[in-house]
């Protein structure tokens, strides 16, 4: 668990004029207060000096901007209205909010809004602002957004013969969406960590898998290589 307190750099350096046994920079930069970090490591949680210069502005203005709905009640949204709402997003990955309310003549961005304050709905805090509808992509999970966002993004590294050219954007197959759309939270992620061992050699080296395992699993990839474009279904479909 998280405790923390945010600052800006000359008021620690203020601080720690005065207290100089208390806080402490390392030499990263990073701000640390010995006692209180001591202390919350005994009731299980992690305590963590801020300054603007580790926080996303995007993912803080968003955060500002969700506050008002972190407290508002989800059976504020109609049960019809919430159902297609998550329908949309579920069906047709990387809708932004923008679509989902031309899609959905009831959803408001009211409606919307509540349902990611309650983790109904998943957005990526820091890649748009939510004033801006047009650019914010919604899921229905995180593991739906980490999934679209390999599918669709640049492959590369891969030790089983992926597709490694400079096109941004991978076409969806019907197929793929309806194995990826199908599939539960828990497949997605099982899928998305056997990808990232086969093609990020980083996350490989961090988790390694028997050879046989890895061999297992490059057959499925490039099997797959004959049905879909996309690269993280077919270990939903053929494992």
């Amino acid at each position: 668990m998280f405790s923390g307190r945010s600052a800006t750099a000359g008021v620690c350096d203020s601080v720690a004029s005065a207290t100089r046994v208390r806080h402490v920079r390392a030499n990263d930069g990073v701000w640390h207060w010995p006692p209180a970090e001591a202390t919350a490591a005994t009731y299980g949680y992690r305590y963590q000096i801020w300054t603007p210069s580790q926080v996303d502005a995007t993912w803080l203005r968003n955060i500002q901007f969700l506050a008002e709905y972190f407290c508002a009640e989800l059976n504020t949204v109609p049960a019809e209205v919430r159902n297609q709402i998550k329908e949309a997003a579920k069906c047709h990955l990387g809708l932004s909010i923008q679509e989902i309310r031309g899609s959905c003549e009831m959803a408001t961005a009211d409606h919307i809004n509540i349902l990611i304050a309650h983790d109904e709905l998943y957005i990526e805090l820091t890649a748009a602002s939510l004033t801006e509808p047009g650019k914010v992509q919604v899921f229905v999970s995180r593991e739906a957004a980490e999934t679209y966002k390999l599918l669709t993004g640049k492959e590369s590294n891969s030790s089983c013969g992926t597709n490694n050219d400079n096109s941004s954007v991978i076409p969806l197959s019907s197929e793929t969406l309806q194995i990826i759309t199908s599939a539960s939270p828990e497949d997605l992620t099982v899928a998305i960590r056997r990808y990232r061992i086969l093609t990020d050699p980083e996350f490989a080296k961090a988790n390694p898998v028997p050879d046989r395992t890895r061999r297992n699993w490059c057959r499925s990839f490039r099997l797959a290589k004959f049905y879909w474009t996309a690269s993280v279904a077919e270990f939903l479909h053929f494992t």
